[in-house]
């Protein structure tokens, strides 16, 4: 969510120092288009990045039902015609490239997807979009031409690039309504509390060096990369900065509460969303919401807050789509491999009260997705979820995340006594397999991936901690300008940075050369080489053998079978 606002953010900025410089709206827009100049963005990835996806069941009906008479009888609605017509007509909200007028390209899972399509549903597709940007563009550059040409009434110095919010001419803020969607200062409380718990579980602060990011960067390291570009973030250092103290260079990659993600976002998504089993999407969301409604003013003041200002400018439905398929609420191998984290780790904890309150804030995301739908209207689903006598009647992709249980793969109980077709048991059913076919794989991952993540974690977390010590109670170390004395130091140095030659370069391989340099390096006035020395030194060595041994060639490839057969399932293999 911080990511998309940043990206809404970025939009505004660029078109509102291309208007202030006459590059945005000319005279004659439809014979002079070559003046015209467009921002392309790139599309593909996930919803909690630009949304730039394809969604089949976009503008599709919400009810299986279409006559009107079936409609008032199943919702009791005799009286209210209306709200039965109304039902009839409830469609699913466009979303991802249907329902933005960005100049996009095509790329990614998006592509692949586009691909499947027939000849007529794709024609339609790219008839939409052709059609929705023209519009967009039209208006954009009909509204910039417009209001350049009308005075001026608020004076003062034209905004720049770097500082576009001093001075900001009122002509803008009618073109701004064009631009951008309008963000309340209630939805930018909420995103600000999201990133907060969203970096603290990921990163950790600053005094507990790592979070649960280190487990995914350790998972993308072992698996394959499925891109045709590397999916771990290189170094950001330039050949000129690596005469730079040791202890500023080891700064720069811890802790990663300051330093950031390793890897890239879709990397990043494969590793904890998939492979982890903790929803990447809604990271931090839960607990952000819980936070919210505690927050000063009433509960319930509070929650009309929520359902105004935030959840319609958020991705509810794919963010319990994605909660269905791919958390595990117990969080089995999260856990498992946390227990390598060292005691008191904040990331862990937070983790663990965004999970705890996901029972209770689910009803409040299922029921917006309920009236979102067109279904709030006849007055159901007003405790979060729908009985099970009317899920039969909405579309089965909807109606798992209406349940009672959102993670409920009990399809008896799902229906109770309702009788279905053929045809019916065989489309819920599908729904229903997904998330239990997901589970299963992912078992059968972490049997080969347990042993070896734990242990590098591990051997990560040892070697951070020791490092933190030894740079607090050493002076500032230069490159050369001590040396250790100790062969067995020496010689355990010389086979540590022989592995490293065959590391990636990335932040991570800067990190442990840094992190060998500075232990090789102690200043020759300590009469004896701490334990932790040597012992850190292990643990670099530990590291990178684990990642040459972790899992064979034939198994990294079952690993990779595995990960397709989540993605097929999910419908996101692109």
């Amino acid at each position: 969510m911080k990511a998309y606002s940043v990206y809404q953010q970025s939009r505004e900025k660029i078109y509102r120092w291309l208007w202030q410089k006459g590059l945005l709206g000319i005279r004659n827009f439809e014979s002079d288009q070559k003046s015209c100049l467009r921002i392309k963005f790139g599309s593909g990835e996930a919803a909690q990045r630009q949304s730039g996806y394809y969604d089949p069941n976009a503008a599709q009906l919400v009810l299986r039902v279409q006559d009107v008479s079936q409609i008032k009888e199943i919702f009791d609605l005799e009286n209210r015609a209306w709200v039965a017509r109304a039902l009839q007509q409830a469609r699913s909200p466009l979303t991802g490239i249907l329902h933005h007028s960005d100049f996009r390209t095509f790329q990614s899972n998006l592509m692949e997807t586009l691909r499947r399509l027939s000849a007529e549903e794709l024609a339609n597709v790219l008839h939409h979009i052709q059609v929705k940007q023209a519009s967009y563009e039209s208006r954009l550059w009909q509204t910039a031409t417009m209001l350049r040409s009308t005075r001026r009434r608020s004076l003062g110095e034209i905004p720049t690039l770097s500082n576009p919010t001093q001075f900001v001419d009122d002509r803008w803020k009618q073109l701004e309504i064009v631009v951008r969607r309008a963000e309340t200062t209630t939805f930018q409380e909420f995103v600000e509390i999201a990133r907060n718990n969203f970096v603290q579980i990921l990163y950790g602060k600053p005094e507990d060096m790592v979070g649960i990011h280190v487990i995914s960067y350790f998972l993308s390291r072992t698996l394959l990369s499925v891109r045709d570009r590397p999916g771990i973030r290189p170094t950001r250092e330039t050949g000129g900065e690596r005469t730079r103290q040791i202890v500023e260079r080891l700064s720069g990659t811890l802790p990663l509460a300051t330093h950031g993600t390793l890897l890239r976002a879709i990397e990043h998504n494969k590793s904890q969303t998939f492979v982890l089993g903790f929803n990447q999407l809604s990271t931090g969301v839960f607990r952000a919401i819980k936070e919210f409604i505690d927050s000063q003013g009433q509960r319930s003041e509070r929650i009309e807050l929520l359902q105004k200002f935030v959840f319609p400018f958020i991705p509810v439905r794919d963010l319990l789509k994605s909660l269905r398929l791919y958390h595990d609420p117990e969080l089995t191998y999260t856990r498992r491999v946390a227990r390598s984290f060292p005691p008191g780790n904040s990331a862990i904890r937070v983790l663990e009260e965004d999970n705890h309150v996901i029972a209770e804030i689910l009803p409040l995301l299922q029921q917006f997705l309920i009236y979102q739908q067109g279904l709030g209207i006849a007055k159901i689903g007003e405790n979060g979820y729908l009985e099970p006598k009317y899920l039969r009647y909405v579309r089965p992709d909807l109606a798992v995340l209406m349940q009672k249980d959102l993670f409920n793969t009990d399809f008896d109980s799902f229906l109770e006594s309702s009788t279905l077709t053929p045809k019916e048991k065989a489309e819920f059913q599908q729904e229903f397999s997904k998330r239990i076919i997901i589970k299963n794989v992912r078992a059968q991952m972490w049997q080969l991936l347990e042993n070896p993540i734990s242990e590098q974690v591990r051997s990560f977390m040892e070697l951070a901690l020791a490092i933190k010590t030894l740079q607090t109670d050493r002076q500032v170390v230069r490159v050369g300008e001590a040396t250790v004395s100790k062969s067995q130091i020496a010689k355990l140095g010389v086979q540590v940075n022989e592995l490293l030659r065959n590391v990636a370069d990335d932040s991570m391989r800067q990190f442990l050369i840094t992190a060998v340099q500075f232990l090789m390096h102690l200043p020759e006035s300590m009469e004896e080489i701490p334990a932790e020395v040597f012992k850190a030194l292990r643990d670099v060595e530990k590291i990178l053998k684990l990642e040459e041994e972790a899992v064979t060639k034939p198994q990294q490839k079952y690993l990779i079978f595995l990960f397709f057969k989540i993605a097929r399932t999910a419908g996101e293999s692109g």
